[in-house]
């Protein structure tokens, strides 16, 4: 009896040695294990995890176009930041932290004002009535055959005198414009215009008809976009643009003729076509302004004031 019990002690104390060998393996296993999460966490790149501190803010764009400030709010993110555009409520959303959302708010605030409203006249006369009034034009050439001329002011700053000699000029026609700033206006220039052929080939030349296009009845006319700039001046920005018919009325912007002028505010601005270039695309765009028999080239005066 006291040898089976003796047998039955020796037994016990092997498994007892038995378990803890697994436990101590269990053991280092554990201790692996760990040790291997927090060397995962530790060599992970940062931007794998969510930033502490971060928040997200929705900021409407109420006078302005959300996409137009886009960069604008970029340039004050962290590097942690991300903003997205929302094109049919023209808002921004912004993931960022609270200090950086404070400069987006700022920097939105400084730039989402109400839009000035810019005053446009519009004269279309030959320039030999310009010379008769004494009328002087400081004249520059830009491309696609346009003359753009400023009309400098009198003397001391005055345009009293100035603008008695434009409105005395016999006009072909005059139109009157109220857009806002970064809003586009238009300028008819011509319905009708003869070199309907030109126009045709220059669209299909430039890219923007097709040759199988049904080309009629061609009309002319500028796309304005003006806005106010530092040093109490206007830019305005012109974009020929060509009607035609094909079954329904249909246009193209000729991009690569557009050209712009800066005049003080209040100002005037003169377009022309390049003088002695009657095959320049501008003389040929002018030439719709024609009514009878002209002994000089038309051109436009802007008469241009923001409120």
């Amino acid at each position: 009896m006291a040898s089976r019990v003796s047998q039955m002690a020796s037994h016990v104390s092997q498994v007892a040695s038995h378990v803890s060998q697994v436990a101590s393996h269990v053991s280092q296993v554990a201790r692996f294990v760990i040790l291997f999460v927090l060397l995962q966490f530790f060599l992970a790149p940062a931007t794998s995890y969510p930033q502490p501190g971060t928040a997200v803010e929705v900021y409407k764009i109420y006078y302005q176009n959300a996409q137009d400030l886009e960069e604008a709010v970029k340039a004050v993110l962290s590097g942690n930041g991300s903003v997205t555009i929302v094109r049919n409520a023209n808002a921004i959303v912004v993931r960022d932290y609270r200090y950086n959302l404070k400069l987006v708010k700022d920097i939105i605030a400084r730039l989402d004002t109400q839009p000035k409203s810019i005053n446009i006249e519009v004269k279309f006369v030959e320039e030999s009535e310009l010379r008769m009034a004494g009328i002087a034009i400081n004249w520059r050439a830009t491309r696609e055959g346009w003359n753009i001329g400023t009309i400098p002011a009198s003397k001391g700053g005055a345009n009293i005198n100035l603008n008695a000699s434009v409105s005395s000029l016999k006009t072909e026609r005059r139109q009157f414009l109220r857009i806002l700033e970064n809003r586009h206006g238009k300028i008819f220039v011509g319905e009708s215009v003869p070199f309907s052929n030109y126009y045709y080939n220059y669209g299909v030349n430039h890219g923007y008809l097709s040759q199988n296009t049904t080309f009629k009845n061609a009309g002319t006319s500028f796309s304005v976009t003006a806005k106010t700039v530092p040093g109490k001046k206007i830019k305005v920005i012109l974009e020929p643009e060509v009607s035609y018919y094909d079954r329904n009325l249909r246009s193209f912007s000729v991009k690569n003729a557009s050209t712009e002028v800066v005049t003080d505010n209040p100002g005037m601005a003169v377009i022309a076509s390049s003088a002695g270039d009657t095959e320049s695309f501008g003389s040929k765009f002018l030439m719709g302004v024609e009514n009878g028999e002209k002994k000089t080239r038309f051109v436009i005066i802007l008469s241009v004031r923001s409120e």
